[in-house]
């Protein structure tokens, strides 16, 4: 690797946090993070302000990878609209999403606060109390790790254990005992959304 490689974070929502970071073997180097700064919080508000800002800050030719946490779909969940609107103008800007099982299983956490840790860990200093900008600091490291351009010693935190591992947010029910069914590991929102809409998924525990 020549050069280091910059990573914009987002978790979108009606606070959307962001974390932009250089990478260059074991070093990380913090560009910036914050919220970013949109007056209003409704959803046209949230999602006009989220395109100026990537436009004016972050213009695409010059931004080498943009990601951001994705948010589960779960039908009736009205306080996930603004966060599903936000995602879709960060999709079109060309940002890659990462739902959270593949975050923690990337960072080899399990809940937020070992997520929290590991932020902290990385960086050597803890940037903010806000979950937003540390979870786009996540989806940051993460991305980072999955395409090979970090390569952090750090202490492994804790591994996941197999009842860790089952998928918390959707089971789907099939045949006709009634079993339950998990989705893939890494579902895309079509695949949930497909679930809910079919009558065979439900939010589980």
């Amino acid at each position: 690797m020549s050069e280091a490689v910059v990573i914009l974070g987002l978790d979108p929502g009606a606070s959307t946090g962001f974390a932009k970071c250089a990478f260059y073997g074991e070093k990380i180097t913090v560009l910036d993070y914050g919220i970013v700064p949109i007056l209003g919080n409704q959803v046209e508000e949230l999602v006009c302000g989220i395109l100026v800002w990537l436009r004016n800050n972050h213009p695409a030719e010059v931004l080498q990878h943009l990601v951001f946490s994705e948010i589960p779909y779960l039908p009736k969940r009205r306080t996930h609209f603004p966060s599903i609107e936000v995602q879709g103008v960060i999709r079109a800007a060309r940002g890659v999403g990462y739902n959270p099982m593949t975050i923690h299983s990337q960072l080899g956490t399990r809940r937020k606060a070992d997520t929290k840790a590991f932020v902290k860990r990385a960086l050597g200093f803890t940037p903010t109390s806000i979950d937003h900008v540390v979870d786009a600091f996540a989806v940051c490291f993460c991305h980072a790790l999955k395409i090979g351009v970090w390569q952090p010693h750090l202490e492994a935190l804790p591994a996941r254990t197999p009842i860790s591992r089952q998928k918390r947010v959707v089971r789907c029910s099939g045949g006709k005992d009634g079993h339950l069914m998990d989705l893939p590991e890494n579902p895309t929102q079509d695949e949930i959304r497909a679930a809910f809409d079919s009558g065979k998924a439900r939010v589980g525990r």
